[in-house]
């Protein structure tokens, strides 16, 4: 797992179109404010093996403040997931810092 700032990870999906970008908040987080382009994926009832996916996509996890997003990291990479993301201090840095909302 690789941790990526909230500009990081905003300047890397800027460069390619093919890095998902999930949001594991519940889903009234979500409705509330969630990144531009964030699809919405919460913790409580995410199913490992309904992620549709590949093992090898550039997957970007956020939540509010980076908590639930390293832990559905972590259990991505233990179900074989290799190229996941961690976006530090989660929506609330990514709307602090003027990001698109």
């Amino acid at each position: 797992m690789v941790n990526f700032s909230v500009t990081g990870s905003f300047k890397r999906r800027s460069q390619s179109i093919d890095v998902v970008f999930i949001d594991v908040r519940t889903s009234a987080e979500f409705r509330s404010i969630h990144a531009e382009g964030a699809v919405n994926l919460p913790m409580q009832t995410l199913e490992l093996g309904e992620i549709t996916f590949a093992k090898e996509d550039e997957i970007h996890v956020i939540c509010q403040s980076g908590g639930r997003s390293m832990k559905v990291c972590q259990k991505l990479e233990t179900a074989g997931f290799t190229n996941v993301v961690n976006v530090e201090g989660g929506t609330s840095a990514w709307h602090e810092a003027g990001l698109p909302v």
